[in-house]
């Protein structure tokens, strides 16, 4: 059984490296992470280098399903709307 305090001096598995300029951090670090719609794109920090692209992660992608059928929703009902009011 492994102690708390070695689990956490432990190094981690997953590190990300920039090909341009070296620079290292886990995942979760310090990366620029830049959106596209359903893809996480994750930049360095230092040097602005794409490192990898990654799918977005299923709740924001719900999210945004959610906010897309809305939308949708509303826009149908104004545009019934509209036609009520201009076809007798």
């Amino acid at each position: 059984m492994t102690s708390p305090s070695s689990e956490r001096d432990r190094p981690r598995k997953a590190v990300l490296i920039c090909s341009e300029c070296s620079h290292q951090s886990p995942p979760d670090g310090d990366w620029e992470v830049r959106r596209e719609a359903s893809t996480d794109v994750y930049e360095c920090p230092d040097c602005s280098t794409e490192i990898t692209r990654r799918p977005a992660d299923r709740d924001r992608l719900e999210r945004l399903f959610d906010v897309s059928t809305t939308a949708t929703s509303l826009w149908n009902q104004s545009v019934e709307a509209v036609q009520q009011r201009l076809l007798p």
